[in-house]
């Protein structure tokens, strides 16, 4: 009939020794005396585990008690240290700044980007909704309209189409300015209230109704000077005059479509009303409450079944799919948001072996200090707590520093991005170190300096009374040595994880930017005119580019001109399916979709795009003239292989008539640099209204180039404006595809470097550290006869061991971590072993330059002198 052995060994190690007899007496006393007699030794048993349990709090704050009260004086006495040791606390205090800097960054970007809500109204339930078509997110006019009718899980469903509009203010140069079309319910469906004036209604998007649009609120203070007076001003849009109905609030940020100065409402053309198969909206629906994804991925299944009823010919297999918005927007960067919280991980991680490194190094020498503390009364925990203090001011110190430095870090950055990637984010404008990140920050920064700093409290808090009144030597243990090593090779492992990431996104980078778009880049600067209402036939357009062209060509430096409807690395853009009359499929089969691209005659030749069959197309190929395309070699090889398609024609649903095939063109990227190559047909200019451009001009003066060509289009037409000029280079660059893997290659090359640095300094600061505390060892060996050889291999041979197991703690740990890039990859494999081979390679190479200098001065050591040390 004893207590419960674990409830008593639990209040033992709460209570401090002087009360502890006492309290657990009395406790087991009544135990046996009134409880057991009276119920039982099961419930008696139960009864001790609670009054344990219930004086837990108590025994705590008693044990807790003196070492709170000695805190004021640690701290104090800790500050005493900084002062004596500057260099020492400098060290630690930058050393953990830089870990918690690259993290609070991170950590800013993650919560803004990852965490944060969606700055909408019932965020959590909004969803786009997609056709399972080769380009999700776009709907057709009638399957929206027939959606919104049919559906039973979304309350609203509204849409929107991006474009550009040509902005006509008193006594300014028009503008083409980026523009958004909505329905109505858009704003309503997103909560969203304007700043002033009202939003888009019903009868704002039917036919016939007066002309309006939204402002939004950075055009407002740009444009307008933030003059409420605009609501309803009347605005010029092109030729036709607009009132404008409201100005957006400020905070209002649509990342699905970025920067846009206009809104206006959505009125589709009667083609686009008609035409089931042109699909150009985007579409957006708010679920019902108690709604749930399944429920309404379901309820769209039926929806789809009512267009295949509508239109089988177009909507036989149609499926309709919803993705939650937070995936929509941030789906595309969370793997390298997730890429770069891990290596920030792994930098933490290395500089917090460093730290827990140079606290060791620290311990040893204050072994007589703790000694004759312990002598005179000091006991292990009181010592222990002392150590904590110090090492918690130098983690605070650290990460305040840290906190600042992150800030400047993430705001630089996010200033750095270009403005479509910033308007892409959502919060990007307010990605910065709020309170909920700076808590974070400080937690990480206070946990490290816990976790990592109570192994060497513990190991210093070792001394005893008798050490203190011996001579007590400053050599370390052997304990203590290995523990030092052991941080040393962790550090290592880490570095090479970091380094040999960095190659891989670093070779990946090299080879996404060398693959060749499948034309001459080289001048070649874009820019983009459309033509207003004025040119209403294909003669007008027609001789409108020809006067460009010529007007254009005469720019000093410019060597060539074309024009194409929509410029190559810019997207998918029109599709289409083509039919080919020679070569009909069977029933129930058809052919992929392809883009669809009109140029001028030129185009092949301006671009250097060669011609692999066929002809190109000549100034000769007019509206009077057999039509005629030309088509990509992967759409020869891959769409239409079998036979020479030179001759065939094909046929499309939007366009009466059929098209000769006369021409094989190389393959020209116009999807993002990472995507596949896509099958391409081409039409000439003069056939089809070229009303909407770009132009590709290829000059040996780029910079000049834009001012230029807006006076000589000023000459032809004042009223049309010159937009998205950009080169090539530029296009590139802003691209999601390069921008996150350039992002994430400096990145992670920063961070690469931090680790190495933080590796060699480790290795080289404890193999010093080793050799100067194993002196007077040495001493004696070279006494006794040991070569210099035998020496430098003695020190050498330690240095290496632990760089050796971090490097092959680090190949294991890299095979794993490389997993986490391969979204971010291009033509590289994750666990590339001649890369990593590579890495490893490298920083061994670092490792013994590290451990060579202390084994050289450990060559220096007169056995004379080191004999006679203390």
């Amino acid at each position: 009939m004893t207590p419960p052995r674990l409830a008593r060994a639990l209040l033992r190690a709460l209570l401090p020794p002087a009360e502890r007899r006492v309290i657990i007496g009395d406790l087991d006393e009544e135990f046996h005396r009134d409880v057991v007699p009276a119920r039982g030794m099961r419930t008696a048993r139960l009864w001790y585990w609670r009054q344990v349990l219930s004086s837990a709090p108590y025994a705590l704050h008693l044990r807790l008690l003196p070492a709170l009260a000695h805190i004021p004086w640690d701290v104090r006495y800790a500050l005493r240290l900084w002062r004596r040791q500057p260099a020492f606390a400098l060290a630690a205090i930058s050393t953990q700044a830089v870990g918690i800097a690259v993290a609070t960054a991170v950590m800013a970007v993650a919560y803004a980007v990852l965490l944060q809500p969606l700055p909408y109204a019932n965020a959590d339930r909004l969803m786009q909704i997609n056709e399972s078509a080769e380009q999700p997110g776009l709907l057709s006019y009638q399957d929206f309209v027939d959606l919104r009718r049919a559906n039973r899980s979304f309350e609203i469903v509204a849409g929107f189409s991006g474009g550009s509009r040509t902005l006509m203010l008193p006594g300014a140069a028009p503008e083409r300015v980026p523009s958004i079309e909505v329905s109505d319910g858009l704003f309503e469906l997103l909560g969203v209230q304007p700043l002033a004036g009202r939003t888009v209604s019903e009868a704002d998007v039917k036919r016939g109704a007066p002309l309006v649009l939204l402002i939004s609120h950075p055009a407002w203070m740009r444009r307008f000077g933030g003059d409420p007076a605009v609501v309803g001003r009347t605005i010029q849009l092109g030729a036709q005059p607009h009132t404008v109905i409201g100005i957006l609030p400020k905070d209002f940020e649509f990342p699905l479509r970025g920067l846009a100065d206009l809104w206006v409402p959505m009125r589709p053309s009667p083609q686009q009303e008609e035409r089931g198969y042109w699909h150009w909206m985007d579409v957006l629906g708010r679920r019902k409450a108690g709604v749930s994804e399944a429920q309404a991925s379901s309820d769209l299944g039926a929806v789809a079944q009512t267009f295949a009823a509508r239109d089988a010919k177009w909507h036989a297999d149609t499926l309709l799919r919803a993705r939650p918005l937070r995936d929509v927007i941030v789906g595309g960067v969370r793997p390298t948001i997730r890429a770069l919280v891990a290596a920030v991980a792994l930098v933490v991680l290395a500089t917090c072996a460093t730290i827990a490194g140079l606290l060791l190094s620290r311990a040893s020498s204050r072994t007589r200090e703790l000694s004759v503390r312990a002598a005179i009364g000091a006991g292990r925990a009181r010592l222990v707590a002392q150590l904590l203090v110090e090492n918690v001011l130098l983690s605070l110190a650290g990460g305040a520093a840290g906190i600042i430095a992150g800030n400047w870090l993430v705001t630089s950055f996010v200033a750095a991005m270009p403005a479509a990637r910033r308007a892409a984010l959502p919060h990007a404008d307010d990605i910065g170190v709020g309170g909920a990140v700076a808590v974070a920050a400080f937690a990480v920064s206070l946990g490290t300096g816990l976790l990592f700093g109570v192994i060497p409290a513990w190991r210093a808090s070792r001394s005893d009374a008798g050490s203190a009144l011996k001579a007590v030597r400053a050599t370390q243990g052997k304990g203590e040595s290995r523990a030092r090593f052991a941080l040393v090779g962790l550090q290592v492992a880490v570095a090479l994880v970091l380094l040999s990431a960095s190659a891989l996104l670093a070779t990946s980078m090299y080879r996404l930017l060398h693959v060749g778009p499948g034309f001459d880049p080289e001048g070649v600067v874009t820019m983009r005119v459309t033509l207003p209402a004025s040119y209403r036939d294909a003669q007008a357009i027609d001789a409108f580019h020809g006067r460009l062209r010529q007007r254009f060509e005469a720019i000093p430096g410019v060597a060539a001109v074309a024009a194409i409807s929509q410029a190559p690395l810019t997207g998918r853009g029109d599709t289409g399916t083509p039919n080919v009359v020679e070569r009909p499929l069977p029933p129930g089969e058809k052919r992929p979709e392809v883009a669809l691209r009109t140029v001028s005659a030129n185009y092949f030749s301006a671009m250097r795009i060669p011609v692999v069959g066929g002809r190109a197309f000549a100034d000769a190929d007019t509206a009077d003239t057999p039509k005629v395309v030309v088509i990509n070699q992967w759409l020869a090889e891959h769409v239409l292989p079998g036979g020479d398609p030179i001759g065939q024609h094909v046929t499309f649903e939007f366009a009466p008539g059929r098209f000769q095939i006369v021409g094989i063109v190389g393959n020209e990227q116009f999807d993002d640099i990472d995507q596949p190559t896509l099958p391409v047909v081409y039409f000439p200019a003069r056939q089809d209204e070229l009303s909407a451009a770009t132009l590709m001009v290829r000059t040996a003066q780029p910079a000049s180039l834009p001012a230029a060509a807006r006076a000589a289009l000023a000459e032809i037409d004042p009223t049309i404006p010159l937009f998205a000029v950009r080169t090539i280079e530029q296009i590139t660059d802003s691209s999601a595809a390069v921008f996150m893997r350039r992002t994430a290659t400096w990145l992670f090359g920063i961070f690469a470097v931090a680790a190495v640095l933080l590796a060699a300094m480790g290795l080289y600061g404890v193999l010093a550290q080793a050799v100067a505390e194993r002196t007077r060892e040495i001493g004696v060996r070279v006494a006794l006869g040991a070569s210099r050889g035998n020496i430098f291999r003695l020190v050498l041979h330690r240095g290496l061991a632990a760089a050796g197991a971090g490097l092959m703690l680090g190949v294991v740990s890299t095979l794993v971590v490389s997993r986490l890039l391969v979204s971010l990859l291009f033509g590289v494999r994750p666990a590339d072993p001649l890369i990593i081979s590579a890495a490893a390679t490298l920083l061994a190479a670092i490792a013994v330059l590290a451990c060579v200098v202390p084994a050289v001065r450990a060559l220096r050591i007169d056995p004379a002198s080191a004999v006679r040390m203390d």
